[in-house]
């Protein structure tokens, strides 16, 4: 995929350079495929269970996996927000392609949270 053909706002874009859109929300894309993630179903479970908070609820156990994902696994959350012509962006370090996507869309401004 070329930086120009990016249509949708929101992404997990990978170190590799894998570029994945998301449907709906970035969670539900690693809920919906763990493995693609580096995850199975058991452990998204289990980390729930550790922090005892009821299943898929955007608390301690989803920003412990969000975390994770980005820390650990070579993952980058980004979501581009047109109405602020905007990006944000999680990542643990920025890689070239990405650079190139993000000054593809010409936004005047882009957040970078890094993650140790």
């Amino acid at each position: 995929m070329s930086a120009t053909s990016i249509e949708n706002t929101d992404y997990w874009f990978h170190e590799n350079g894998e570029i994945l859109p998301v449907e709906t929300s970035h969670f539900t894309e690693v809920v919906k495929n763990p493995e693609r993630f580096g995850y199975t179903r058991v452990q998204i479970e289990e980390c729930y269970l550790r922090y005892n908070e009821p299943m898929w609820i955007e608390g301690k156990a989803r920003a412990e996996i969000m975390n994770d994902l980005i820390r650990n696994h070579g993952w980058i959350r980004g979501k581009y927000k047109p109405s602020e012509d905007l990006w944000v962006i999680e990542l643990r370090h920025c890689p070239n392609y990405l650079t190139e996507i993000i000054t593809s869309r010409s936004a005047t401004s882009a957040f970078f949270y890094f993650v140790e």
